[in-house]
């Protein structure tokens, strides 16, 4: 009886390991100039393409690239007495809050460029959620656009992390480099 207890023991035991995803190998950052016609410029990654811009909408969307596989979307309002600041932020704030009960947790960095007039916040979203990325910009008085970042990839985050560090970098200075264009 005792060699047969040691001798069933002796097997090896099959645990199943996690899938993984594969490492992507991201360029140096590097940017170029974007105009949106009369509203705004800023500096993007040359990793990004235009994918649509819609005039009737006042949306854009941008194409990450092959490697990454995702979109940023841009969603611009003019600032007036039916689209308050208030009321546009209060949207963003909902659309963050859709987000943020998903995620682990939710980090926010507040930008303000006084002599620009860009003011905004970048919210970033740890943990498995759809989007990892949205953040708002105005000048207070006439202009807001809001951003949000979509990845078409299973929400998970510890594989993501590198991409996701790679675009926060780009992301940040396109807020850097923000201007509404003078009229």
């Amino acid at each position: 009886m005792f060699l047969l207890l040691i001798f069933s023991c002796s097997e090896e035991i099959f645990i199943p390991k996690p899938p993984t995803h594969l490492k992507i190998d991201l360029p140096d950052h590097a940017y170029k100039n974007f105009i949106d016609s009369n509203r705004f410029s800023f500096n993007i990654s040359k990793l990004w393409s235009v994918r649509d811009q819609f005039k009737e909408s006042d949306s854009l969307i941008f194409y990450l690239g092959e490697k990454i596989d995702g979109d940023l979307h841009f969603q611009y309002s003019k600032i007036d007495s039916v689209n308050t600041l208030a009321k546009l932020i209060n949207q963003t704030f909902g659309k963050v809050d859709f987000h943020k009960i998903r995620a682990k947790q939710m980090v926010d960095t507040n930008f303000i460029f006084s002599d620009k007039k860009v003011f905004g916040t970048l919210f970033e979203f740890i943990g498995n959620s759809a989007t990892n990325f949205q953040f708002y910009l105005t000048d207070s008085t006439n202009n807001f656009v809001r951003t949000e970042l979509l990845i078409r990839r299973t929400p998970n985050y510890d594989s993501l992390q590198p991409t996701l560090n790679y675009i926060k970098k780009d992301l940040i200075h396109l807020i850097n480099t923000f201007e509404w264009k003078k009229k």
